[in-house]
């Protein structure tokens, strides 16, 4: 259900009509089940002019290898200053390559690519990463800047 002042971004794949109605009730009474997410890693980028905030990455059991309904596409943003998304062109979802969105099923090794874009180079930017769950015993994520050869541990046990 679309709730007023929720701030959606609605796209089509195809040229399309799109018709809203008021609805009574749900056709069958029954929500999609939340997501049983065992970690995750939310991503808040800002800069001095502004932000793109709540990227998230993750592994959950109800997740598939490839895109599903745990996976969304990057919405667009009101400010181009900064932009942080989870690239995809492999999946074609759509008229987008870049993901808000990206849950993975557990596995001993997972990677994540992330795309981080700022208009302005002398702007200074800043990015918040917030991890949330548990890891498997033995399992550590890191943070790696290829270009920089660096490596940052965000989570481990």
């Amino acid at each position: 259900m679309i709730a007023p002042w929720g701030g959606y971004a609605v796209y089509a794949v195809n040229r399309c009509n799109l018709h809203f109605q008021i609805a009574k009730q749900a056709a069958s009474g029954k929500a999609t089940p939340p997501a049983l997410i065992t970690w995750e890693l939310e991503i808040d980028a800002s800069s001095d002019r502004g932000a793109d905030l709540g990227v998230v990455m993750g592994i959950s059991a109800q997740a598939r290898e490839g895109y599903d309904r745990l996976d969304a596409e990057k919405p667009p943003l009101v400010s181009s200053e900064i932009r942080v998304e989870i690239p995809h062109p492999e999946w074609n979802q759509g008229p987008c390559d870049g993901y808000h969105y990206d849950y993975r099923p557990a596995a001993g090794y997972l990677e994540w690519p992330l795309r981080v874009r700022q208009s302005d180079p002398a702007s200074r930017g800043t990015l918040v990463l917030t991890p949330r769950g548990t890891l498997e015993a033995g399992q550590r994520a890191y943070l790696v800047d290829r270009k920089l050869g660096t490596a940052v541990e965000l989570a481990g046990a």
